[in-house]
């Protein structure tokens, strides 16, 4: 079992329990308070609640977060119209191989949602193609409940109870995160010149963090 330490700035007096003590399971999430992990970045001077959670497998995937899935997330994505039209497959399938990577993270994280949360009770992960609440209801009953639960109290990080929501935040905060990184949307427009067949192609890759923002606008 590995120690995952994590800091948390103080967060606004919560409406439901009076006091400050608790985890914001937001939908948007909240990535202002934290939280903020030492081996993976500085810790804001003002982020003074240290908390633990115990988990190899959250280990394993915090590592996969940090040092592989956001660096493929922030390649930059070429202007299309920059490049010739033989080039367009390879960069359409650039960009559809790093939303691939990011849907393939978030997958992971909702299978360890539902095993911390049903244990030997969890139903069967759904296949890549039915990951959505129509397909797989009894799953998102599940996940969606939990990603989008509200305040949740802390009371002593000692008790399984905590330690259960400890890790529970951890892993919404890396299914946000990803999702939070990756946007992409990629069209095709009839010709602006209807005395041509030329069609005018844009790809829009739109990269998005809680610690700055860019994107690639579309080229014109």
């Amino acid at each position: 079992m590995t120690s995952i330490q994590f800091h948390l700035k103080p967060r606004p007096v919560s409406l439901i329990h009076g006091h400050s003590n608790y985890l914001p399971f937001k939908w948007p999430f909240d990535f202002n308070y934290g939280p903020f992990f030492p081996d993976y970045g500085p810790i804001p001077s003002d982020a003074t609640e240290v908390y633990t959670a115990q988990s190899s497998a959250l280990a394993a995937m915090l590592s996969m977060l940090y040092d592989d899935l956001i660096p493929t997330l922030d390649v930059e994505v070429p202007c299309p119209n920059k490049l010739p039209r033989s080039a367009w497959c390879g960069l359409l399938r650039l960009s559809m191989n790093t939303v691939d990577a990011s849907f393939r993270f978030r997958m992971e994280c909702e299978n360890h949602i539902v095993q911390l949360i049903k244990g030997d009770h969890a139903p069967t992960p759904p296949p890549p193609g039915k990951r959505t609440q129509s397909f797989s209801p009894e799953w998102y009953d599940v996940v969606y409940p939990t990603l989008f639960r509200g305040d949740v109290e802390l009371r002593d990080e000692s008790e399984s109870r905590d330690a259960e929501s400890l890790e529970l935040y951890i892993w919404t905060y890396m299914y946000h995160l990803a999702d939070e990184h990756t946007c992409i949307s990629v069209e095709v427009f009839p010709p602006r010149d209807v005395s041509t067949d030329k069609t005018i192609f844009r790809c829009l890759f739109t990269l998005r963090s809680h610690r700055n923002s860019r994107s690639v606008q579309p080229c014109q």
